[in-house]
């Protein structure tokens, strides 16, 4: 059973609240105990009152300062203002405590739908291919809404992907998003996250969630991540120089099409990439259509063309040599 996020994310700030109350919130919401926890929150299982449901409540572990507001009331907002199947909706938004209350046993909080289900990690290995495809085309579908009205989740990753009792993907915790536009520090998941995020005063526009995107489907055919590697700086390095193995090389008989799809999206550039995941969903509608696809990822040419020049030095050393004629090295 997970909650509808399971790392708190929201406001930053220096000073840690109390703990979530044990019993009612507000005379209306029953804390049941806690579901999941991060740098940023804890989310516990509650219970609304009022109107007989489950419910999950993200509290505040750190919130001082307007700042720290302002970044709460942009994720409700985000959250709040998108409406996909595969979004989790955000319902109520407590920043302040009611009257009589001391400040110091106060935590602000947010309210969301109660997910039922496992993180992506979990449960795709346990899914086929066919399935694994269908839950990534309905996240690419839910981040494409977003992208629509002007929101960038930066932080897609497994972790915050949970699949419900039907399968259905739900795209969580949109602790890192922003409006385009906004100013914002940089930051995310390496291995996950674009280059650009990690880089100051970078501009961080759509491109980067199709980063996370064509991260999330490399996994899914390969089982591993692009950018694997020991410690946080060399995994933003091999991203940021697009240093990536072939899934076809860990995947023998990979359809080329989701290989190019996946490689597309993960390329350095951001310029180079899907500019949104309109595009991206475009094209895997065209690769199950068995349509072309659109994708023609540098990493993909750029091997090729040094293949190419390879096979050009053989064919001149073997005419130097005596071994080919001219017509043949032609």
């Amino acid at each position: 059973m997970q909650p509808a996020s399971s790392r708190g994310a929201g406001a930053s700030g220096a000073s840690r609240a109390a703990a979530p109350p044990a019993g009612g919130l507000l005379g209306r919401y029953r804390i049941v105990g806690e579901a999941g926890k991060g740098g940023m929150g804890t989310v516990s299982e509650a219970v609304d009152t009022l109107l007989d449901r489950r419910v999950a409540i993200k509290f505040l572990t750190v919130f001082e300062g307007e700042a720290a507001r302002e970044r709460v009331i942009r994720e409700a907002r985000a959250m709040a203002s998108l409406r996909h199947r595969s979004i989790c909706r955000v319902l109520e938004v407590v920043l302040d405590a009611p009257a009589g209350v001391p400040a110091g046993s106060w935590r602000p909080f947010m309210v969301m739908e109660w997910i039922d289900g496992a993180t992506l990690a979990s449960a795709w290995p346990l899914l086929p291919l066919e399935k694994r495809l269908a839950s990534f085309e309905s996240v690419v579908e839910a981040v494409a809404s977003m992208h629509s009205v002007g929101v960038v989740h930066r932080d897609l990753k497994p972790a915050n992907i949970l699949l419900d009792s039907e399968d259905n993907p739900i795209v969580v915790d949109f602790g890192l998003s922003a409006r385009l536009g906004d100013e914002d520090a940089p930051g995310g998941t390496p291995g996950w996250s674009a280059p650009e995020q990690f880089e100051a005063h970078a501009e961080i526009g759509p491109s980067a969630d199709v980063f996370a995107l064509g991260a999330l489907l490399y996994n899914l055919l390969t089982g591993t991540l692009p950018f694997d590697a020991p410690t946080t700086a060399e995994v933003i390095r091999r991203a940021r120089e697009g240093d990536v193995a072939l899934p076809e090389a860990i995947v023998p008989g990979l359809a080329p099409a989701l290989q190019r799809i996946a490689l597309a999206a993960i390329d350095p550039d951001p310029a180079q990439r899907y500019p949104d995941a309109s595009a991206l969903l475009a094209d895997l509608r065209r690769f199950h259509a068995g349509e072309s696809v659109l994708a023609r990822p540098r990493q993909l040419f750029t091997r090729f063309a040094d293949e190419v020049e390879r096979h050009l030095a053989d064919a001149e050393r073997w005419r130097k040599q005596g071994i080919a004629s001219e017509q043949e090295v032609q």
